[in-house]
């Protein structure tokens, strides 16, 4: 793969949020050493000193250039980011969780960071990253992982529990504020502050499984085997990807007894199971139930209520949100047109109202006989009638049974008026005849067979008269 140029962060874009001495002190950030020193390492042969890789910085994706397109992440259906782009998306959040600016150390959890900070990031990330509905809700977990994890960093390789605050302060890393760094020496230096470190060391040191993965997520993993296995992976089987080596072997006995008891439960399943995740699963048996709050093996910003049921989390509330603003914003789209419509159909009506109100002699239709007149003038509600056409003069078309005469009804969302009537057709004579007017996807006689539609009063015929007359 060619390498990537590096496109200026200070020409033909702009930054997001970032003052230009900012970007410059980007430029400028010391290596993963976090102290002010370069490490080295000394070639003995040739006598010269090789340079350790630095942090990593992403500097251009703090640029967006006018008219750029954001770059997609693609999300499973936990709200997970996975795809060809997560490598470098992760990246860049942690970037952020490394900038003082957004991601303030001195706030001693991440819960008390503000609101209005946390949708300033997931404005910056939104510039330049095209993110699912709901996926903030991860963002900021990763971020808040993220961050806790640069805050261990620094304390780690800066700060020395056995020095006062005075000899600490010197100890500051380029890419911590001073600011912030006077607020940090006097909280670790609290006894509450150590006595909780100290449990979580020997927490941490109780260990005795850890996941064999490297960068890549659950989530990753778990997508890979999805379409391996062709169907989703149970817990089980996650675990065993995840904690197992390359050849699928437990690395040490821990691991070796969990895998044992994974069997042991695997074996009790109906045949042809796969153990789908639930509180009572293979990997619950054979690991003990789930700590309050989570589920294990299922990654990163997943709570229980996500897996088990129940209320749906703030992720997938926001997507059902989403998801029917948009269906909403169709449906106005469609009644938006159908009122177009309708306004041009009444108009219609209007003007052959006012064509037949301009021409009509004594009730009489242009072309009409004072035979038609008399057996359209005895119409009546439920009466078998005959449909006649409105471009050839006395051709009939279809035949139906009458349905209302009320002159307040509406067919087909159009009032009927004084000169229309509501009929039902049953029968069509003349299947190409057109309708008088278009309803929805109706536009011939054949296509409104069973259906009703306004037709001219006196354009229709009691069939039993029009027998007698033609007698």
């Amino acid at each position: 793969m060619a390498p990537k140029s590096r496109r200026s962060v200070t020409k033909g874009g702009f930054n997001h949020g970032l003052r230009d001495d900012e970007i410059e002190e980007l430029e400028h950030q010391p290596p993963k050493n976090l102290h002010n020193e370069v490490p080295q390492q000394q070639n003995k042969e040739q006598g010269k000193a090789r340079g350790v890789r630095g942090p990593t910085m992403l500097k251009s994706m703090w640029v967006t250039v006018p008219g750029e397109k954001t770059i997609k992440i693609d999300m499973n259906a936990k709200g997970q980011p996975i795809g060809p782009n997560k490598k470098t998306f992760v990246e860049f959040l942690g970037t952020i969780a490394r900038t003082p600016k957004f991601t303030p150390l001195e706030v001693e959890d991440w819960h008390k960071v503000s609101e209005v900070r946390k949708k300033e990031i997931i404005g910056i990330v939104k510039a330049k990253y095209d993110i699912p509905p709901g996926g903030e809700h991860w963002i900021l977990r990763s971020l808040g992982k993220k961050r806790r994890s640069w805050k261990n960093r620094v304390k780690t390789q800066c700060f020395d529990p056995t020095l006062t605050t005075e000899d600490n302060a010197p100890k500051r890393p380029a890419r911590v504020g001073e600011d912030q760094w006077k607020h940090l020496l006097p909280y670790w230096a609290e006894e509450k502050t150590k006595e909780r470190a100290q449990k979580n060391k020997e927490t941490r040191r109780n260990l005795n499984m850890h996941p064999t993965t490297g960068k890549r997520s659950f989530a990753e993993v778990e997508e890979d085997l999805r379409l391996e296995l062709g169907h989703v992976p149970s817990r089980s089987e996650l675990f065993v990807e995840c904690f197992g080596d390359s050849e699928g072997n437990p690395p040490n006995e821990a691991v070796a007894t969990t895998f044992a008891k994974i069997k042991v439960a695997q074996s009790t399943l109906p045949p042809g199971s796969q153990d789908p995740i639930s509180p009572n699963d293979s990997f619950a048996q054979a690991r003990g139930k789930d700590p309050p709050g989570r589920v294990r093996m299922v990654g990163l910003g997943v709570a229980p209520c996500n897996v088990w049921g129940g209320i749906p989390s703030r992720n997938a509330s926001n997507r059902m949100v989403l998801q029917h603003q948009e269906d909403m914003n169709r449906m106005k789209v469609v009644l938006d047109q159908n009122t177009q419509l309708m306004a041009s159909l009444q108009e219609r009506l209007d003007s052959q109202q006012r064509m037949i109100d301009s021409t009509s002699r004594g009730n009489f239709f242009p072309g009409q006989s004072s035979n038609s007149v008399d057996l359209q003038k005895t119409l009546r509600e439920k009466d078998v009638v005959f449909l006649k056409s409105a471009q050839e003069n006395g051709k009939i078309v279809a035949k139906g049974k009458l349905r209302s005469l009320d002159p307040n009804k509406e067919v087909g969302g159009l009032r009927l008026g004084n000169l229309w009537c509501e009929v039902h057709i049953d029968r069509a004579i003349e299947w190409d005849e057109e309708l008088l007017l278009p309803y929805s996807n109706l536009y011939t006689i054949v296509e409104a067979v069973g259906t009703s539609v306004a037709w001219l009063r006196n354009l229709v015929i009691i069939s039993n008269l029009m027998f007698k007359s033609s007698s």
